[in-house]
């Protein structure tokens, strides 16, 4: 996350103070769930010539991903697109021309799963796979909370089955994050 990295960079050179930046971290990454004692740690690791930024900035990364014992925490989710709105309704309508141009009428299906990843704002992550092949039963088989962020954003969740049973571009379906840190992103693999 380039935000905490400039933040880690402002605290290394004293432009910021420890206080100021455990605010700062504290709003832009929830999930993190740092104590100001613990944030003094990190403020430490800073001030320490042998460490750079990046290799705190990985150590606090790490503890992001915490709670996965035996698991390597997975990298934070790559930045939102700038206008997720626009790529949306771009891929609603590329599924709908297909349904009206009959798009893959005798084509092999590239596409075989919706994969789902969310994960909540305390940090809670859940995963999951829909065939494509089962997309009349996507509504129940994608999470309450995944259909309801979806819902929040003013999407119809209804739309998802026929989106899923008319061959959707492989790719990037939808990707939100709300105020409270939550992240969704749907794909097409």
């Amino acid at each position: 996350m380039d935000q905490i990295k400039k933040i880690l960079d402002m605290v290394k050179q004293g432009r910021l103070s420890a206080d100021d930046s455990f605010k700062l971290i504290t709003a832009l990454s929830p999930r993190l769930k740092l104590s100001p004692e613990e944030w003094e740690r990190y403020v430490g690791l800073l001030r320490n010539e042998a460490l750079g930024t990046a290799e705190v900035e990985t150590i606090l990364m790490g503890r992001a991903g915490a709670g996965f014992p035996g698991q390597v925490p997975e990298p934070p989710f790559p930045p939102r697109a700038p206008r997720i709105d626009t790529t949306i309704e771009s891929a609603i309508e590329s599924a709908l021309s297909g349904i009206r141009k009959g798009f893959g009428a005798g084509q092999p299906r590239t596409a075989t799963t919706l994969k789902v990843e969310f994960e909540s704002a305390s940090g809670s992550t859940v995963r999951t796979n829909v065939p494509l092949a089962l997309a009349d039963h996507a509504l129940k088989l994608i999470p309450r909370e995944v259909l309801g962020m979806i819902g929040e954003k003013g999407i119809d969740p209804e739309i998802l089955p026929d989106l899923l049973k008319n061959n959707p571009p492989v790719g990037r379906l939808m990707e939100f994050e709300d105020e409270s840190g939550a992240q969704l992103r749907l794909t097409i693999e």
